[in-house]
C-alpha cells in the first residue's frame, strides 16, 4: 500500500492549513512526525495535532500520544517499505547485520550505550533504522540509561541473535561506519 493510499496528497495540505515547518513538505512532516512516535521519540505539539487529525495517533487524553493507531501503523508500514532502500542501495536487513556483527556479536553479552544530551556523537538515520530493525525483530532490546542524561539507551543483544546470519568482512567493508556516528559537539 502506498503512503497516497492511505493519506491523500489534499488530506494533508488541508489538515495542515498555515502550519508553517520550514523547508520540510508537509508529507515530511507527517513521515517525520509518525517515525517519532513509532519510536516512542517526542515530536512538537503540532506536529502531533496534525497526526492526531489525520487518525494516525491516539488523541493526547485518550492515550499515550507514542502510541500509533491501527492507521499509523499502516502508514508506517507504507514508509517502512519506502525506506527499505538507504541512498547507498544498500538493504536496511543487510544494514542490520553489519550492525549485528559490529556491536553485538557476543549475543546476549554484548551491549552498547549510546546517545543523550551530553553526547558529543550521535547515530545517523541510516544507522538508527537498521537499530530499530533488530528491535522490532528481537534482535536486541533498547533501554533508557539514566534519568540525568535524556535520550540515553543502552542497546542489548538477546539470544536470537545467534539465528541472524553474520555480515561478510567485505560486506562490512563497504558500510561506513565512520559516518555512522554524526558528530554534534557543543560550540
Amino acid at each position: 500500500m502506498k503512503l497516497q493510499e492511505i493519506i491523500t496528497d489534499a488530506e494533508i495540505d488541508r489538515v495542515h492549513a498555515r502550519a508553517n515547518f520550514g523547508s520540510m513538505s508537509n508529507r515530511d512532516v507527517v513521515n517525520e512526525g509518525v517515525l517519532n512516535v513509532s519510536k516512542g521519540y517526542h515530536c512538537g505539539y503540532t506536529q502531533q495535532c496534525i497526526i492526531i487529525e489525520h487518525g494516525l495517533a491516539w488523541p493526547l487524553k485518550m492515550m499515550s500520544p507514542k502510541t500509533l493507531k491501527p492507521k499509523g501503523e499502516r502508514y508506517l508500514a507504507a514508509l517502512n517499505a519506502v525506506n527499505k532502500v538507504d541512498e547507498r542501495g544498500y538493504d536496511l536487513e543487510e544494514r542490520a547485520r553489519v550492525v549485528a556483527t559490529c556491536f553485538f556479536d557476543f549475543q546476549e553479552k554484548s551491549e552498547l550505550s549510546i546517545g543523550g544530551i551530553y553526547s558529543k556523537y550521535r547515530m545517523n538515520e541510516v544507522f538508527e533504522a537498521a537499530f530499530h530493525w533488530l528491535i522490532k525483530k528481537g534482535y536486541i532490546t533498547k533501554t533508557a540509561f539514566g534519568a540525568h542524561n535524556p535520550g540515553r539507551y543502552i542497546y542489548r543483544g538477546t539470544g536470537k541473535l545467534s539465528d541472524l546470519k553474520r555480515a561478510s568482512l567485505q560486506t562490512i567493508s563497504e558500510h561506513d561506519f565512520p559516518l555512522a556516528f554524526k558528530n554534534e559537539a557543543r560550540a
